[in-house]
């Protein structure tokens, strides 16, 4: 008995395939999850490269409407691809403007995407909040984009994170105060 046994444990045939059936699945896990982290990675620079490109186009303006908001909301695909924000984005723009007791939100316009989310950067006529504790003198006005996204994982999409993914970018009107915002 005891010699049926060690010939049994000392053979050698069809180890490959166990070895192989006791990695594959944690191979397949490495490949997936890095396939998924760098799924993440590129979604995050296109989310930061978006919120910068809209605050650009917008602190271009000499002055800014409804409209012209809007046309540079429909830019937005053209910087998210191959990623689209859809239900899971929206692109917030926001006037601040630095006074003597603090910073006020002028107007405001979201669009990009059907996400429904509040401003972290305040709301129209409210104290306004921007990242990273930047604050604007008095009578200085800023043009503040942020982008809310709600990531889905490929593989696994009913694990998401508990909360949206966001990015603000601040750039100073270049040509005009962009204080209003003139309706179409």
């Amino acid at each position: 008995m005891i010699r049926l046994i060690r010939k049994w444990l000392s053979t050698r045939r069809g180890s490959v395939l166990v070895e192989t059936a006791l990695l594959l699945p944690l191979l397949l896990i490495l490949l997936l999850g890095g396939i998924e982290v760098s799924r993440m990675v590129m979604v995050t620079y296109k989310l930061q490269k978006t919120a910068g490109t809209v605050a650009d186009l917008v602190s271009r303006q000499e002055s800014v409407s409804t409209t012209t908001v809007d046309g540079i909301f429909e830019a937005i695909p053209h910087v998210m691809a191959p990623f689209s924000l859809g239900i899971n984005g929206l692109v917030t723009v926001s006037s601040v403007t630095g006074t003597a007791d603090g910073m006020i939100v002028n107007w405001q316009r979201a669009g990009g995407g059907d996400l429904v989310a509040v401003s972290g950067v305040g709301s129209v006529g409210g104290a306004a909040t921007l990242p990273d504790g930047m604050v604007l003198r008095e009578g200085v006005t800023a043009i503040a984009s942020e982008i809310a996204y709600i990531y889905t994982p490929l593989f696994m999409p009913e694990l998401q994170l508990a909360g949206p993914i966001r990015f603000t970018a601040v750039y100073r009107p270049r040509e005009g105060g962009l204080m209003t915002m003139e309706p179409s």
